[in-house]
């Protein structure tokens, strides 16, 4: 959450319409995956290594793809198969659009802090399904309330 909260701070102060059009773009992808099946972990990995790139920053960008690269290992995969579901990833995409709308919004504050609540509700949902009663459906309140009240203002 460190790394990637400075990320996305720098990011919401330097994103050039053409970062938003890329990070709108993966958005898309990922849209479009979930209702296809497709592979939400390169997604994943691509909606924050895109957040990167808006820095202009190469020496970020490799440290972000780093991170998740050490997801992709195969027994990782394979215990995503496990937890990872349409439920959890609806409750990224949600948190991944509030990180967008702070982005957006030029907010770096927001986006530290809403970068940082989505980690931690990843990390969460990843802990929840070796529980007995897997991942809690996401809510509204998933969402810091100023990224909630920003994009109702839309």
């Amino acid at each position: 959450a460190l790394i990637e909260g400075a990320v996305v701070e720098e990011a919401a102060r330097i994103a050039r319409p053409s970062d938003l059009a890329a990070i709108d773009a993966t958005l898309d992808a990922m849209r479009i995956g979930a209702e296809a099946g497709g592979n939400m972990m390169d997604l994943d990995r691509a909606f924050h290594v895109v957040i990167a790139r808006a820095t202009g920053n190469d020496a970020l960008v490799k440290i972000v793809g780093d991170l998740f690269d050490q997801r992709m290992h195969p027994y990782f995969a394979q215990l995503a198969g496990y937890f990872e579901n349409s439920t959890t990833w609806r409750a990224a995409f949600a948190e991944h659009q509030a990180v967008r709308d702070a982005i957006a919004a030029g907010d770096g504050a927001l986006a530290r802090r809403t970068m940082q609540t989505h980690l931690k509700n990843s990390q969460r949902r990843f802990s929840e399904s070796f529980g007995k009663t897997g991942p809690r459906e996401a809510t509204a309140s998933d969402v810091p309330a100023s990224a909630r009240t920003f994009a109702a203002a839309k």
